[in-house]
């Protein structure tokens, strides 16, 4: 395989971090990212590094409000859920399984 393209030298057993082609003697580039096929694919990685940095740096901080609208929607789903388990059991008090679970949810709510 030796003077193929890209791959000249001997085969070192790395993957450029990059494009993933094998890293060889003849073009190992070094970086504090890593270890890459070229500098075309080194400069890719450190463009995609610094633009990982600043889309990070542009998230929302922590939110009580955010984390409270989460919070007051799964209780109205999950409140819904039991009306509806409610309403089914009501409706169709034939259901084994339905009639001990609709029981224990009126029994809890005092119905």
């Amino acid at each position: 395989m030796a003077g193929s393209g890209k791959r000249t030298g001997i085969d070192m057993g790395m993957r450029c971090k990059q494009c993933n082609q094998p890293i060889t003697s003849g073009n190992i580039t070094d970086s504090a990212f890593g270890v890459f096929c070229s500098e075309g694919c080194k400069e890719k990685y450190e463009t995609f590094v610094q633009r990982a940095h600043q889309l990070e740096s542009m998230r929302r901080p922590f939110s009580l409000a955010r984390t409270l609208k989460t919070f007051i929607g799964k209780v109205i789903v999950i409140l819904i859920l039991l009306v509806a388990l409610g309403v089914l059991g009501t409706v169709m008090p034939d259901i084994p399984i339905l009639s001990d679970i609709v029981r224990s949810v009126r029994d809890f709510l005092g119905i």
